[in-house]
């Protein structure tokens, strides 16, 4: 476990230093909900891991994103990530090492279904 933190250490430095020098987007569409008080990063990668997330380490930062995880299935995945103000956005997409150029352009994005949603607002309470 002391790898994996050390890991999350070093990627918090990095989108640090990312979003201090302007490279960040702003927010993706496919706002799924607001969690009701404040939550960690490694908090909420403890509560979405067992539902299969994964840490997604290629994935562009977006204005006041703290984490971001996906769940891969097939050639798609869903993209979930954690804002500092406690917002969730997620979407659907192509996953990247089925189809880079498909996932890159964004044109298979699209809205995580019902179920999931339920599945993750019932993990991050």
């Amino acid at each position: 476990m002391k790898a994996k933190y050390t890991l999350f250490k070093f990627i918090y430095l990095y989108r640090k230093i990312k979003i201090l020098l302007g490279f960040y987007e702003e927010h993706s569409p496919y706002h799924i909900f607001n969690l009701s008080g404040a939550m960690s990063e490694m908090d909420f990668y403890k509560k979405v891991m067992p539902l299969g997330y994964q840490y997604n380490y290629f994935s562009n930062q977006e204005k006041n994103q703290i984490f971001n995880a996906r769940k891969l299935y097939g050639d798609r995945q869903i993209h979930i990530r954690l804002f500092n103000d406690g917002e969730i956005r997620g979407h659907d997409e192509l996953n990247y090492e089925f189809n880079a150029m498909g996932h890159v352009k964004g044109t298979s994005m699209t809205a995580i279904n019902g179920e999931e949603i339920f599945k993750l607002s019932e993990a991050l309470r």
